[in-house]
């Protein structure tokens, strides 16, 4: 009977102290609603950073502007933006140029932008929630041919690199630079891909090939002077690149076109390595015409 009567008491006072126990222990808050931060459903208007005008874009080839994204909240105001912003991607896309988003867990809020051929272009940008459109705006750009060589003027006495976008249509970007050693000027220009493998690196160099024709027939009309056979190691147009030139070429280089315009004497040339014939690639030089 005792023994009956303290388990029950046992029983009771375990009952009383989880109890009190219980009471004691403070709730754990409800989470708070998430409030309506100003970058849900956010809207943007783009803006271009170091432009001199308003509207349609004035700019050179190979001259950067930089464009970027302002942010505006619910409220109407400009607001910084962050990777919770209201967009899953915001994509840029110059057609016939490049298309680029923003990486995983990232939005794109700012893009350089530079052209290698003179035109009319137009910027589009489109920020997606959900795979649907919920915000777009755009910038127009009016791009000249003003300088002496793509990007280059040759008064200028400091070495000079330009490029254009890594992300573009044709699988490369192009590098334009330029070089002033002791009163001696020239520049380059460049392709050079990225994403270039054995199996597409030939493909990709003939792009660039092509490309480099396009570009200068483009801008300066035909050559002076084209080597017309297949083997490129046979080039018989080195004579007249070392009368025209003051720069030498390098050691397995051959000239492929020359140009001499106004301003300009302009080589399409292919480089080997160790003239191995399988290990090439194509470079523009230029020099000043004086």
């Amino acid at each position: 009977m005792k023994s009956s009567y303290k388990i029950s008491l046992l029983f009771v006072g375990l009952a009383l102290l989880f109890s009190c126990s219980k009471n004691n222990i403070e709730p754990k808050p409800e989470p708070e609603p998430e409030p309506d931060t100003l970058y849900y459903n956010s809207k943007f208007e783009l803006y271009v950073e170091n432009s001199n005008s308003e509207g349609k874009q004035s700019l050179n080839i190979y001259e950067e502007l930089v464009v970027k994204i302002n942010f505006i909240d619910i409220q109407g105001e400009y607001s910084k933006p962050i990777i919770r912003s209201g967009f899953d991607s915001i994509v840029w896309k110059v057609p016939g140029v490049f298309s680029e988003k923003g990486r995983e867990n990232s939005v794109l809020v700012g893009k350089g932008v530079v052209f290698a051929q003179p035109g009319a272009y137009t910027l589009f940008v489109q920020g997606y929630n959900k795979g649907e459109v919920i915000c777009k705006d755009s910038v127009e750009f009016e791009v000249k041919n003003d300088r002496d060589f793509f990007g280059v003027n040759w008064k200028d006495k400091e070495d000079r690199h330009f490029s254009t976008y890594v992300e573009n249509v044709n699988g490369f970007h192009l590098n334009n630079e330029y070089f002033y050693n002791n009163g001696v000027k020239y520049a380059t220009l460049t392709g050079f891909s990225s994403n270039s493998s054995e199996g597409n690196n030939k493909m990709i160099k003939e792009k660039i090939h092509q490309t480099f024709n396009k570009f200068l027939t483009n801008l300066y009309g035909e050559s002076k002077y084209e080597f017309k056979g297949n083997d490129y190691r046979k080039s018989d147009l080195m004579d007249e690149y070392k009368a025209i030139f003051k720069t030498e070429a390098r050691e397995y280089s051959y000239p492929l076109k020359i140009w001499q315009t106004s301003k300009n004497n302009i080589a399409i040339m292919i480089e080997y390595f160790r003239n191995d014939p399988d290990d090439y690639w194509y470079i523009v030089k230029a020099e000043p015409r004086e």
